[in-house]
């Protein structure tokens, strides 16, 4: 058997897919997390009064978390004495920051939050708190992690605790909750927890917990240290006693009986409901599995992930129809807050009248449902078919041809509830031969490793072009200092001392060192080469599995037509041209959704999408060569060198396509497949900058810092301009890149696949 070949193996009815590779890793050390708890963010909770004290002083809680409900303040784990004199709360609070709320025997009072944001609903999170007051310097005595990550830009109120000061932790005179906030039973947590662990006595880094995995990515791993008096370890396993501890002390918990059991854990992310998708009056609960809402109109929501091949399977429970509710499938496209729901750019089924649409055709299907019923969803892409089951009965094949990406999706209407299973509870009904759970680990793996072909580097100016130039033996380095400088494009093809810069027209140049901090984003090309396959021959240095080529060549003279080879090994979706000897615009080709062969832009310039037929000649490119007017496209020697940087979309890589912004500072969510490590977006439909963003000056959302791609000026910062998480970007702001009505052509490059991710 081969390390690619598949096993498949069931739990509960729902099928998943390991390859022997990963068996084989699971053997020599791997970890699986098996099960998590499912709190619903209105009475579930675990309970404990430990019967002897421990050490207050010093501890550590760790947990992995996936959040539901993203709005109000939310206790994951709490400890409180008797009369709330003295109490610990770990909170996500209100503004989604991670909070630690400390009143310790002194009387001392520490509240700090992070100025991270916290609101990425698609991915698990690994938090711990490690506490030891018996530091000498005050800010040792408390430790935030996320992700592996020490959280050091914090801010908040009171002071950090006293010397030797004694938390409520560990104590034997009160009550702890993990799920609500105990001294006052309120605040309850909406969210998945997996893999809590408390330890007694010591104060631990995040390395006891978990380790870095072959994308960056940050993995559980078994903690296999001691426990101390009061520590425990809540694996979730039995889902009659939830609340059981494995660590071997027997703190155990109790279950308020609303805490459920999932399989959807930190090592196989299960879909939920997207919240971040815009959609007014539309509120997700429990986990991101509940929909409800009173609305005036349709209104709906995606789930987190989409998918263009397999077989998948899913349920909705309609706990309260409403007036016109729909459940289906929507594009990456589809705006859930338009009406009438699930028809342009989305396949429906009609609760009121058993009708299936698609694309805004109205066909006669299956039966009417209601309130109680269960509506079964198969997506079926080895046939192009979906299919819809009313409580475990098909109702025949609904939709057939069917090859766009998808992800599953309800529209509601009047008072409505719509409860989603993707497969982390067990399925009311037989799941159909052959189908999966939409689940991370039943999704392709990546064929390219973001870190290897794509980085971000920051540096000091004087040392930055030295430091990209080593990344890649061949490559494009796009090198920006963040104060007052032209950006600098350097490229192994055109040897690494030949400067361009994209927000002039100029000519090479030479290297201008920028003054203090910079940036340099940088793509892996090839192995330099002579291409033929167009009328003019070229040099072509192409990285074709990340989709990314440096196209050389010399004009031939005359006018009209030309072909070049580009090398890419796939039709180019937006292409940088540059005429090098003579002063000349970056024209710039676009070829996304709803662009015509027509179309250009200029890098240079802010100027709003133009269109000619001169331009690339009014002829589309291929997997092997493109076209463009001679004299038209670019400046007038006969005889000049040419440039042209090339790139197409890779699955779970890179992406370029198109939004529409909406003005709100709850702005679109744009699916990617990944999560974004740098973003560049222009508006097309008007003029704005060439925004750029990166996931290397702002580490942690929101991501405001932006550089342009047409200018030479300083970082613009605006405060909540964009998310990046682990599967796509949510734009904040009122303005660009968010314009009421503005469509926006964007490319993204991955930090990693979304299937390797933790949430950001």
């Amino acid at each position: 058997m081969a390390d690619t070949d598949l096993l498949v193996v069931s739990r509960g009815g729902v099928e998943y897919k390991i390859t022997r590779g990963e068996l084989d890793a699971y053997i020599k050390g791997g970890y699986t997390v098996v099960d998590s708890m499912l709190f619903n963010g209105i009475d579930a909770y675990l309970g404990r009064t430990p019967t002897v004290a421990g050490n207050r002083r010093t501890w550590t809680f760790s947990c992995w978390t996936k959040r539901g409900r993203l709005t109000g303040s939310q206790v994951m784990f709490s400890a409180s004495n008797t009369d709330n004199s003295q109490f610990v709360d770990v909170t996500i609070n209100g503004s989604n920051q991670l909070e630690l709320d400390i009143l310790d025997n002194n009387s001392t009072r520490t509240i700090r939050h992070t100025v991270a944001v916290f609101r990425d609903p698609s991915a698990w999170y690994h938090v711990v708190l490690a506490v030891d007051t018996t530091q000498a310097t005050a800010t040792d005595r408390i430790k935030l992690y996320v992700n592996n990550e020490l959280l050091t830009t914090v801010a908040g109120t009171g002071t950090f605790p006293n010397l030797n000061a004694a938390t409520q932790v560990n104590a034997n005179t009160g009550s702890n909750a993990i799920g609500r906030r105990q001294g006052s039973a309120d605040r309850y947590y909406d969210a998945y927890l997996s893999e809590l662990n408390l330890i007694d006595g010591q104060a631990l880094e995040p390395s006891a917990f978990g380790k870095t995995g072959a994308f960056g990515e940050w993995l559980p791993k078994k903690y296999r240290g001691t426990y101390g008096t009061n520590g425990f370890y809540l694996e979730a396993l039995d889902s009659a006693d939830l609340g059981k501890d494995t660590s071997g002390n027997g703190n155990n918990w109790v279950n308020s009986t609303t805490v459920v059991q999932v399989i959807d854990t930190p090592t196989d992310n299960f879909a939920v409901m997207n919240p971040l998708a815009y959609s007014p009056s539309m509120t997700h609960s429990n986990g991101n599995l509940k929909l409800n809402g009173t609305l005036a109109n349709w209104y709906g929501s995606p789930a987190t992930i989409y998918v263009d091949s397999g077989k998948w399977y899913w349920e909705t429970t309609i706990t309260s129809r409403g007036t016109y509710s729909q459940v289906g499938l929507a594009e990456e496209d589809w705006l859930p807050n338009s009406s009438p729901g699930l028809q342009s750019n989305a396949y429906g089924y009609y609760s009121f009248n058993g009708n299936a649409v698609r694309d805004g055709t109205t066909t006669a299907y299956g039966a009417t449902y209601t309130t109680g019923d269960v509506i079964g969803i198969t997506l079926d892409y080895d046939n192009g078919e979906i299919t819809y089951y009313k409580n475990g009965v098909s109702q025949g094949v609904a939709f057939t041809g069917v090859t766009e990406k998808l992800t599953p999706a309800s529209a509601l209407y009047g008072t409505a509830t719509h409860n989603y299973n993707f497969g982390q509870l067990p399925f009311a009904y037989a799941v159909p031969t052959g189908f999966k759970a939409l689940s991370t680990k039943n999704l392709p793996d990546a064929t390219v490793v973001p870190s290897e072909n794509f980085d971000v580097i920051l540096g000091d100016g004087a040392t930055i072009k030295d430091t990209a130039e080593a990344v890649y033996p061949t490559q494009l380095s796009w090198i920006k200092g963040l104060g007052v400088n032209n950006h600098q494009l350097i490229d192994s093809v055109r040897g690494l001392d030949n400067v361009l810069q994209c927000n002039t027209t100029s000519t090479t140049t030479t290297y201008v060192t920028p003054v203090g901090n910079s940036v340099a984003w940088n793509w892996k090309a090839g192995t330099e080469v002579t291409n033929n396959e167009g009328a003019i021959a070229t040099q072509v240095s192409a990285n074709s599995e990340a989709g990314f080529s440096i196209v050389t060549w010399t004009k031939n003279g005359g006018s009209g037509a030309r072909t070049i080879g580009h090398g890419l090994g796939g039709v180019p979706q937006i292409v940088f041209f540059k005429e090098v000897d003579d002063p000349s615009n970056w024209s710039t080709y676009i070829g996304v959704t709803g662009s015509t062969t027509r179309d250009y832009l200029y890098l240079n310039l802010v100027d709003a999408q133009g269109s000619d037929a001169l331009q690339w000649d009014d002829t589309a490119p291929t997997s092997t060569e493109f076209t463009y007017n001679q004299t038209y496209s670019f400046g007038s020697g006969d005889s000049d060198t040419m440039l042209g940087y090339f790139f197409r979309s890779i699955e779970g890589y890179s992406k370029i396509s198109t939004y529409t912004g909406n003005g709100n500072a709850n702005g679109p969510f744009v699916y990617t497949g990944f999560r974004p490590a740098y973003v560049l977006a222009k508006r097309t439909n008007g003029e704005d900058g060439w925004y750029i963003l990166d996931a290397a000056r702002n580490t942690v959302n929101a991501v405001n810092s932006a550089l342009f791609a047409n200018a030479s000026g300083a970082e613009n910062t605006v405060t909540d301009r964009v998310d990046l998480l682990s599967n796509g970007f949510k734009l904040r702001t009122t303005s660009g890149p968010n314009q009421t009505g503005a469509t926006y052509i964007y490319m993204a490059v991955a930090e990693q696949p979304f299937k390797n991710t933790n949430a950001r």
